[in-house]
């Protein structure tokens, strides 16, 4: 249960980095980004005290736009797959949990299965 639970935490993370990259235009020419470090500082302070709480959603939120103040900072980045692997990890933990599988008796016009044969017992002939 461990190893899928980080299966799925670190595809989460490479899934959450692959999809908040900006999209590449080809035809066009570069583009200029202007970079705002004290906003990228003030909103990743800002996430740090909402993850600290618990408010995962919001601070990821705060981290997206600390991202988009800097693309290039490495912390604004870090905190934002962070907060994004928990945030999903306890979106999966109060999800309720799955039915129990359906058997024969359950469905409609379904045959019940055959009684399986016991073996025959051997005579005992007391050793």
């Amino acid at each position: 249960m461990k190893n899928k639970l980080l299966v799925f935490a670190i595809g989460g993370l490479l899934l959450a980095t692959f999809l908040s990259l900006p999209p590449h235009s080809f035809g066009e020419g570069a583009k200029t980004i202007t970079i705002d470090k004290a906003l990228c500082a003030k909103m990743v302070r800002s996430g740090q005290e909402l993850c600290e709480r618990g408010r995962h959603k919001e601070a990821r939120e705060a981290f997206r736009k600390a991202i988009q103040a800097n693309p290039y900072s490495a912390r604004a980045w870090h905190f934002y797959d962070i907060c994004f692997v928990f945030s999903w990890a306890l979106e999966l933990k109060n999800r309720p949990a799955p039915p129990p599988e359906a058997t024969t008796s359950d469905v409609k016009g379904a045959t019940p299965a055959a009684p399986v044969p016991k073996p025959e017992e051997e005579d005992d002939e007391g050793c």
